[in-house]
């Protein structure tokens, strides 16, 4: 008997196509997926600065500019208006004693002031001769009329006690009319002796109070006239204190105004370190700091004594003093490094400073894979930093290696092609 042949299933041509088109869809597919498709540049080694992540001791520090400036100012300012410079006895950069003449200056104004002041004080003390005078003479007058006022009075006083007993006797000596006549007398007489008592103490109360404002009036032209020799003598400039006459802004002839800065002397007997600093260290710079810095190849200690509270231009300026020992033969302005501690040294992770941190702030930067020739970009985090170091706290293991360099060219890149 005939067998019957089952036909076999064949991939026709057409499925064939569509199955291979499928696959290379998804092969496409895929490798739009998992393609790399960060921005690459290419770079030459060469021109690039390559470190190590290392782990070590990082000592926190800052480095300074210090000016050496004297231990004191003392600012010199005219204290007469409108006196006029007419000799200049001291040059700028000389050493002065206290109470030596720097500068001779003269005042019309002020001499015609003394002029009149004196001639003020010669009428009032005239006028005050002539009240003690004529009070003296007033009081030998009131003595004479008290005299006379109380002898008059004695006489009638007796006239009455005569009238009176002669008035009351049995019978009467005198006439009513009588008695009353010297009774009158008596009463008037002892009235006119009060009233001048009276009138020579009011008159001698008021002469005295005249002498009295006389007297204060003297007292306040002579301590004017006090301060008015001053001033002449202060025409006659002084060093108010021994040092260095460190500046003179004075010219012959040069007429000036009361208040007017014309130089200053510096105090020698100490001296200090004037230091500006980043305000990016306000809150860590504190009173009692320490430093070092070098003078003649030797190292000096120093810490810091004052701090000035005004930001300018993004920095702010302190003051630090030598500890224990003070370099010899410093001049004003001299100039030193000073290492300034801002705290004890640990050990961290660290990279070396460099240009790149002006371009990421520290947020990220290039990590190296030397067996691939490629630095990729990665997040890090940075804590302090000193002049010679970054502290890593996140993003780098120790010996990776970096790219130190400036990104100013390839900021933007993913990865850098390194050849």
């Amino acid at each position: 008997m005939d067998r019957i042949i089952e036909k076999k299933n064949r991939i026709t041509k057409k499925q064939l196509f569509i199955i291979i088109t499928g696959l290379v869809f998804v092969i496409f597919v895929l490798y739009l997926v998992f393609r790399d498709n960060s921005k690459k540049i290419n770079v030459e080694r060469d021109k690039i600065s390559i470190a190590t992540v290392t782990n070590d001791l990082y000592k926190d520090y800052i480095i300074v500019n210090g000016i050496v400036q004297p231990g004191g100012v003392f600012y010199l300012e005219s204290s007469e208006n409108g006196c006029q410079v007419e000799e200049i006895l001291k040059d700028e950069g000389s050493m002065v004693n206290a109470d030596d003449i720097i500068v001779r200056f003269k005042s019309n104004n002020l001499t015609q002031e003394v002029s009149n002041q004196q001639n003020t004080n010669a009428r009032t003390t005239n006028e005050l001769v002539q009240a003690r005078l004529s009070l003296q003479k007033q009081k030998l007058d009131s003595d004479n009329q008290i005299l006379e006022g109380r002898h008059t009075l004695r006489k009638y006083e007796k006239e009455f006690e005569n009238a009176d007993f002669l008035y009351n006797m049995k019978p009467r000596a005198i006439t009513r009319n009588e008695y009353e006549v010297a009774k009158e007398n008596y009463e008037l007489q002892r009235e006119k002796l009060r009233i001048l008592l009276e009138n020579i103490k009011q008159d001698s109360l008021s002469q005295t109070i005249n002498i009295s404002n006389l007297e204060r009036d003297i007292r306040r032209m002579e301590e004017s006239m006090r301060r008015m020799y001053e001033r002449l003598d202060n025409l006659n400039f002084k060093a108010p204190v021994s040092g260095q006459l460190a500046s003179l802004s004075l010219q012959l002839g040069q007429t000036l105004n009361s208040g007017t800065r014309i130089g200053q002397i510096n105090i020698l007997d100490s001296y200090r370190l004037q230091a500006e600093v980043d305000e990016y260290y306000i809150q860590r710079i504190v009173h009692g700091l320490t430093g070092e810095c070098e003078f003649g190849g030797r190292t000096y200690n120093c810490r810091i004594a004052k701090i000035y509270p005004e930001v300018k231009s993004g920095k702010f300026t302190i003051d630090m003093e030598f500890h224990n020992s003070v370099p010899p033969n410093l001049r004003i302005g001299q100039s030193s490094r000073i290492q300034v501690e801002l705290g004890e040294p640990v050990t961290a992770l660290l990279v070396p400073r460099g240009p790149f941190f002006q371009q990421t702030g520290g947020q990220w930067i290039f990590v190296l894979d030397e067996t691939q020739g490629i630095a990729s970009k990665r997040m890090i985090r940075t804590s302090r930093q000193n002049p010679q170091f970054y502290e890593i706290t996140e993003g780098l293991q120790v010996g990776e290696k970096v790219i130190t360099s400036s990104y100013e060219y390839f900021s933007n890149a993913e990865k850098l092609i390194i050849k």
